[in-house]
């Protein structure tokens, strides 16, 4: 297998790609991060083949605060435009929903923890639409997921996309557009240890007691939810990485 160009969108200095570099490594693919938040250049859609953009403690709508989102979305359209795959967690996922005109806006809940998320029972979640025959992304989401947590907004479902999962604090925890081109992620699969704690050291000041924020001794985690999430996220990185080599040629 000809290795891969992944592109990593990177928004803040302690939220980095998790467990999905050492996924690519391993696989033999190269992987580059853009910093976004130390004015980093865009890069040219001619330079990757797939593109991942990971989360961050601001706003898709905070262009005046964080002056390099414009410049952001502006590549992330070019990716979507330019039929590239690209999986979005978090603020990835809404910055997806942005460039495509969907709605970002508070959730009526900060879910912050480990909670489970339910694969939607509608049609669209098991559809051949989605992306092709096979079904993918639908069919690799379990009937339930215990996954991580850390956010307090939320996106509207693009025109077109499907639906793949909900959960009790959050109705749209996933969604897959343009055919399975993009998927894009609320919760976070590819969560490690270490970047909890990361989270943990930077952004203590969110957990305010409510319903869906647990406290930290819970949200470090335990060993059988990291299990369950790299079983997942493989099976999904694996379906975008088929994609993207496809899309090459």
């Amino acid at each position: 297998m000809n290795p891969l160009r992944i592109r990593i969108f990177q928004n803040i200095r302690f939220e980095g790609s998790g467990a999905i570099a050492p996924w690519a490594v391993a696989r033999g693919h190269r992987v580059d991060t853009t910093h976004w938040y130390a004015k980093a250049p865009a890069p040219d859609v001619n330079d990757y083949d797939w593109l991942v953009i990971m989360g961050g403690p601001m706003s898709v709508t905070e262009e005046k605060e964080y002056s390099w989102l414009a410049a952001e979305k502006r590549a992330v359209a070019d990716a979507l435009e330019s039929g590239k795959p690209v999986l979005g967690i978090c603020l990835g996922a809404q910055m997806i929903a942005d460039v495509l005109g969907a709605p970002v806006t508070r959730n009526r809940h900060k879910e912050i923890g480990w909670f489970p998320i339910r694969k939607t029972g509608g049609p669209a979640a098991g559809a051949a639409a989605i992306a092709g025959a096979e079904g993918w992304p639908g069919r690799i989401f379990p009937a339930v997921l215990t996954t991580f947590h850390w956010h307090g907004e939320t996106f509207a479902l693009p025109l077109g996309a499907d639906l793949l999962a909900a959960s009790d604090a959050c109705d749209h925890q996933a969604f897959a557009w343009g055919n399975g081109q993009a998927v894009g992620l609320q919760f976070h699969p590819e969560a490690t240890p270490e970047g909890i704690a990361e989270l943990l050291r930077n952004c203590s000041d969110d957990l305010r007691p409510g319903p869906f924020v647990q406290d930290a001794a819970r949200i470090k985690g335990e060993a059988k939810d990291f299990a369950a999430n790299a079983e997942f996220l493989n099976e999904l990185l694996t379906g975008m990485e088929a994609r993207a080599l496809r899309g090459r040629g």
